[in-house]
């Protein structure tokens, strides 16, 4: 039968002198599983590029998009991954970038944009676009607004706690946590911002026992202890969770604080079976 050729075509390039690779003439059964394994193996790689000069070169970052009714934290994200498909290409050009910069846009923001900055978008800088961009595109909300959805989110069940505080400091990007206060060198804005965080995070906190456990330190807890305390009980939860009582029943007890909480754990342990044993025996009377 005719050779299979690699459906990737002409971006494959790993054939004879730079061809597009194929089988031989071999039996359907056999060339299929040649195929199969240069995609699997010819082809892991392909996220990389190899230059001229045989430097292996990362592949270009795919260009951001961001259209017209976004919120504030999508247009922050947008503002993140625009700088680094900006530094990912290179790009240091300034009619290169304000093109680049409009073409991120989707075609309803563009249009908008030249209507609102008419024949100046062909010389308007980087800074005068992105204005222009931020205005058109984000819906105005009232800081108000966003400090109360900051303050209403809580932790999911099955969270991490990493996930959950980056939803908390998305929300807080977009609200004024500032305060002016007067000090030595005159009226300065202060940042109450971590404060704020700290707090929505405790108050969030799915497991009761970890929250209680927080707010029962003596110490007064920064953000970054608050999440390696937290952390650290979420780890154990997992790890004792993936245990079974017998597996328990093997470890060594220590004695103190560490060894109470365990034999706490069995006993548990050992209520929860001796119900599912009594169910179990009802079901069968």
């Amino acid at each position: 039968m005719a050779p299979l050729e690699c459906p990737l075509a002409v971006d494959c390039n790993k054939g004879e002198a730079g061809a597009v690779w194929k089988t031989s003439d071999l039996p359907f059964q056999e060339a299929k599983l040649l195929l199969d394994q240069h995609l699997k193996y010819a082809h892991r790689h392909d996220d990389v590029t190899t230059a001229s000069d045989g430097q292996i070169r990362a592949q270009k970052l795919e260009r951001p998009v961001i259209k017209l009714g976004v919120g504030e934290e999508d247009y922050l994200f947008f503002v993140s991954e625009w700088l680094s498909y900006k530094r990912a290409c290179g790009l240091t050009d300034v009619s290169e970038v304000r093109d680049q910069l409009k073409a991120c846009c989707d075609s309803e923001l563009r249009r908008d944009l030249y209507k609102s900055l008419g024949s100046s978008l062909a010389t308007s800088n980087e800074e005068d676009i992105f204005k222009a961009i931020k205005k058109l595109s984000v819906l105005a909300r009232s800081n108000l607004v966003n400090i109360v959805k900051l303050l209403n989110i809580m932790q999911e069940q099955g969270e991490s706690i990493c996930s959950y505080l980056a939803r908390i400091k998305g929300a807080a990007a977009v609200c004024t946590l500032t305060a002016n206060c007067t000090g030595e060198f005159g009226e300065e804005q202060v940042s109450y911002a971590d404060k704020i965080i700290l707090h929505t995070l405790v108050r969030g906190l799915v497991d009761p026992d970890i929250q209680k456990e927080v707010m029962t330190q003596t110490k007064d807890l920064s953000l970054d202890e608050v999440l390696m305390f937290v952390k650290a009980r979420e780890t154990s939860n997992r790890s004792v969770g993936d245990l079974g009582s017998e597996e328990l029943k093997h470890l060594k007890i220590e004695s103190g604080k560490n060894g109470e909480q365990l034999m706490l754990i069995l006993d548990t342990l050992d209520q929860m079976e001796f119900s599912e044993d009594q169910t179990e025996h009802r079901a069968k009377r």
